[in-house]
């Protein structure tokens, strides 16, 4: 009984820590992502402005 609620507790911990580190890794993700889908989105948008 103790184990699982310690379980409990960890995996809650986890998916609070998870939550926090999970933005800001999101947000460096999306920081790294811009510059490649500013790219691509011009390359389409060039693209799709040839045809």
């Amino acid at each position: 009984m103790a184990s699982h609620a310690g379980i409990h507790h960890s995996a809650a911990a986890l998916r609070t820590l998870l939550g926090d580190n999970g933005s800001t890794i999101n947000q460096v993700r999306m920081r790294c992502r811009s510059s490649t889908l500013r790219r691509v989105a011009i390359t389409r948008v060039v693209s799709v402005a040839a045809v």
